[in-house]
């Protein structure tokens, strides 16, 4: 069976990697104002992204997140729970590849002070910093959307089991 296209997640994608690539195309002149100070931040601001991200994923991964009803209600959700998971696994590892971008930046800064290398790494580390950032606005959403999910399952669940004993 062919999946159905996303195209607001589609949209969402592109509008991440249309404006880090149009910024790594102009090359080095853009993040030659990129100092080591702005990449230790940005490296700290991913670093926190991380750390929240991993929260997200174990509420998320939760079993107690499974919608109630028949098994078959239950492994379909289970599959929407495993994309939603992969998606967020993806954006932690760009997360990781902005924080070791900008780790990699201010090593070379102080080996190869103004070389060539030392601005296409800064480049990218801001590049892709951008478009993980980017990518990081679906998160209240996702959290959002699970927590009024599992309200809405105990509400259901508080009203079944009222009527049972009435």
């Amino acid at each position: 069976m062919k999946q159905p296209v996303a195209w607001g997640r589609l949209a969402f994608i592109v509008a991440g990697i249309v404006p880090a690539a149009f910024l790594f195309w102009r090359g080095p002149a853009i993040s030659d104002g990129v100092t080591s100070p702005t990449l230790g931040i940005l490296a700290t601001v991913f670093s926190i992204l991380a750390g929240f991200l991993m929260a997200v994923i174990t509420m998320l991964g939760d079993p107690r997140g499974v919608y109630m009803g028949s098994w078959r209600t239950a492994s379909a959700h289970r599959r929407q729970i495993k994309n939603a998971l992969q998606r967020f696994v993806m954006l932690f590892y760009a997360y990781l590849a902005t924080i070791l971008a900008a780790f990699a930046a201010a090593l070379l800064e102080e080996y190869d002070a103004g070389g060539i290398c030392v601005s296409w790494v800064r480049h990218f580390a801001l590049s892709l910093g951008f478009a993980t950032l980017v990518w990081s606005f679906s998160l209240p959403i996702v959290i959002f959307r699970t927590q009024m999910n599992r309200l809405d399952e105990e509400v259901e669940e508080r009203r079944s089991s009222s009527d049972t004993t009435v």
